[in-house]
């Protein structure tokens, strides 16, 4: 009897000390309290040895709300025995916001009224690299506005929103004029250079925090304005900023400094608003302008329809 005693002490010592001294955060949680927790669960979210014991378990989290969410769905999992995992945002003392690799799980499966042990792991570091690498693939390289991936992603987005609110939108396409006889006099260097100041200005342009300046590619810029129908003026003013810059260019058609041509569809919340439509009319709206002489502004009809791939075909033609 002694010696089942002695092993029993023993393993409940051992355990004590995994608890104490583990790099995990540990925590034991009955009727929504903290009844019990480690040191590391304690520096974890920033509060002094014995602070968050009887605390409410919502006390680790942004707000209430987001506490009861969570709840809802973890005590499914929980009650029929199961385990549950997530990387949730949660919140330190100070207020500062934590990624955490949250686990929970009953105590005893047959008795819930035990309770629940919690482990939590802080990968706030690795949820910002995931988020870096995030902004960075929705970047152009070179001038560090959006890129054409992120343009598309946003198009969708407004044009849902549109259709949500009955609002309205517009896009506009934009092209550098006579960009090769630029780089084949001026070289790549200062082709790069030109384009980086355009992207300036046309991020410029772009002044709500729901606008969006995008690089569409090579010396081609996309402006993207949810809720603007009336887009004249905006537009005028972006192309005379791209001529404000000065930009010597000799062997421009269209003027003795860098210029752009811009195409621009505008809808309603009354009309259809499909992604790959309204890029196609800009697209031709584009043309327009170039075809017309280039350094101007081309705007929406209503009336026109214009198929993809017949759009491309003439574009081709004008490079």
């Amino acid at each position: 009897m002694q010696r089942r005693t002695r092993h029993l002490d023993q393993a409940l010592m051992e355990q004590q000390a995994i608890f104490d001294n583990s790099l995990t955060g540990i925590a034991f949680l009955r009727e929504r309290k903290i009844v019990r927790c480690n040191a590391s669960f304690e520096r974890m979210f920033g509060y002094e040895s014995g602070e968050l014991i009887g605390q409410s378990a919502s006390i680790l989290y942004p707000s209430y709300d987001a506490f009861e969410q969570r709840e809802q769905r973890f005590s499914p999992v929980l009650l029929s025995g199961g385990s549950f995992e997530e990387d949730v945002q949660q919140a330190r003392k100070d207020g500062q916001p934590i990624w955490c690799c949250a686990q929970l799980k009953l105590v005893d499966a047959q008795t819930p009224e035990q309770g629940t042990v919690l482990t939590v792991q802080d990968i706030t570091q690795r949820r910002q690299a995931e988020q870096a690498l995030v902004r960075l693939a929705h970047l152009d390289g070179l001038t560090g506005i959006a890129n054409r991936r992120a343009l598309d992603e946003a198009l969708e987005a407004a044009c849902r929103q549109m259709c949500r609110d009955n609002s309205g939108l517009t896009l506009a396409l934009l092209d550098v004029d006579c960009f090769k006889q630029f780089n084949d006099n001026y070289g790549h260097s200062a082709g790069d250079q030109a384009l980086c100041l355009v992207a300036n200005a046309v991020a410029a342009a772009a002044r709500r925090p729901y606008d969006l300046a995008a690089r569409y590619g090579g010396e081609e810029f996309a402006l993207l304005l949810p809720g603007c129908v009336e887009s004249a003026i905006v537009l005028e003013r972006l192309r005379l900023a791209v001529m404000e810059e000065a930009i010597p260019h000799a062997y421009s058609t269209a003027a003795g400094v860098i210029s752009v041509s811009i195409g621009a569809v505008s809808v309603t919340g009354d009309e259809a608003c499909q992604p790959e439509v309204l890029l196609a009319q800009a697209d031709a709206l584009l043309y327009k302008a170039k075809r017309e002489g280039r350094n101007r502004v081309a705007l929406h009809s209503p009336s026109m329809q214009r198929a993809p791939d017949e759009v491309h075909a003439r574009r081709r033609g004008t490079e």
